[in-house]
């Protein structure tokens, strides 16, 4: 999906000073259990919608990362994919085309502005002055995704049947109900640009976990959401989370388990009732 127009300077840093590495366990400590309305504004707080929806992904979930040295490259890709596997979204073969992009550089900015020109179709759906804050962000993270309105089936719009016009765009649909929308949104490519500075003292399990919480939904990085534990605080806090916590995974694996096809309130509820389970005590 990168293969053109990724050659951003990268620091001395990010080839020599790399993430501490740790075991591949995830240790996760629940907090007192949330109610209703507490897992709710947890999710509507991280959540960033999408034309009525939380996005997600339908293709299988395929790791780029760069900027980083090989065997750390290895470490982060295993990872991603670990997670994205153990919350029920599809994982690629390994020789498969990067659609969830992990980049560490210390020019962000240049890197988006690069992109801009040459890879335009990765800020498809989004508004120019949407970019130009994303260049001009002062950082340390930005993160943006390229979606896409597609049908119960995946078809995208202006993709018609065989024999079909294709004057004008076309969205055809299965099904249709007043409760649930007909499309659905869909995470074609996301890519998180990382300032390589803020990675020091990171781990590999923090970095690929936190760019995972932000690539496999459009999520928000917070400070604190009313103590409930994030890795998307891991360069908010001063004791950010070693890995994805109870609500992370709960979230994740709620979007992936509905249909896609769902508007954004069923989405939040749906959602908000896995976190307030993850978050009760274990028997």
């Amino acid at each position: 999906m990168l293969a053109i127009g990724l050659a951003a300077p990268m620091s001395v840093w990010a080839q020599d000073s790399q993430p501490q590495e740790i075991q591949d366990d995830v240790v996760v400590t629940a907090r007192k259990p949330l109610d209703t309305q507490q897992a709710r504004r947890f999710v509507a707080r991280i959540s960033a919608q999408t034309q009525g929806q939380i996005a997600r992904f339908d293709a299988d979930v395929c790791p780029l990362v760069i900027g980083f040295k090989p065997a750390l490259k290895e470490q982060i890709d295993a990872r991603i994919r670990r997670v994205a596997k153990a919350i029920g979204a599809g994982v690629a073969k390994p020789d498969c085309r990067g659609n969830v992009v992990l980049v560490a550089t210390d020019a962000g900015g240049v890197l988006v502005q690069r992109l801009r020109s040459s890879r335009p179709d990765l800020f498809s759906g989004m508004q120019p002055a949407e970019i130009r804050r994303l260049a001009r962000s002062a950082g340390p993270v930005r993160s943006w995704a390229t979606t896409a309105a597609t049908n119960e089936d995946g078809q995208r719009v202006g993709e018609a049947k065989s024999g079909d016009s294709k004057d004008l765009p076309k969205l055809y649909v299965q099904s249709a109900s007043i409760f649930a929308p007909s499309s659905k949104q869909v995470i074609e490519a996301s890519v998180v640009v990382v300032d390589t500075p803020v990675t020091l003292g990171k781990t590999v399990i923090q970095l690929a976990d936190y760019a995972t919480m932000r690539a496999l939904a459009r999520t928000r990085p917070v400070e604190d959401v009313e103590g409930i534990g994030t890795i998307l605080t891991l360069f908010d806090s001063a004791t950010p989370p070693q890995s994805v916590t109870d609500a992370d995974v709960a979230y994740l694996t709620a979007l992936y388990a509905m249909p896609g096809t769902r508007s954004l309130n069923y989405q939040v509820g749906r959602i908000a009732k896995g976190v307030k389970g993850a978050s009760a005590p274990k028997p």
